[in-house]
């Protein structure tokens, strides 16, 4: 039902009857239950980052950018493989708002 719901929302299934309409210029991120199955366990949170967006940012600019999210010290450069759940959660969350979505639609985020 609500998964079913928020898929039809973003776009990642059709309906079977009726339509779906969504403007335009909208732009929608979803955070599933699945989502932290997408990281690089070996990579570092820094190096994530740095590899997913190239020249966008120094590195002194990252560190700031995922210290907003509680990534602070040596967990920045720590590998993913180390961090909790949660903190893998977050760190899709931190992925997820730089594409500075209008609306995020969370399913299961915890």
């Amino acid at each position: 039902g609500k998964s079913t719901l928020l898929k039809l929302m973003a776009g990642d299934l059709t309906p079977t009857g009726g339509t779906v309409k969504r403007h335009p210029h909208l732009s929608i991120a979803r955070f599933h239950q699945h989502s932290t199955e997408q990281l690089e366990e070996d990579q570092t949170v820094l190096e994530y980052f740095m590899g997913s967006y190239p020249a966008k940012k120094s590195s002194e600019e990252w560190r700031s950018y995922v210290g907003k999210f509680g990534f602070s010290g040596s967990m920045q450069t720590s590998p993913i493989s180390l961090l909790s759940e949660g903190q893998k959660a977050r760190l899709i969350f931190a992925v997820i708002c730089m594409g500075m979505p209008n609306l995020l639609l969370l399913d299961e985020p915890t």
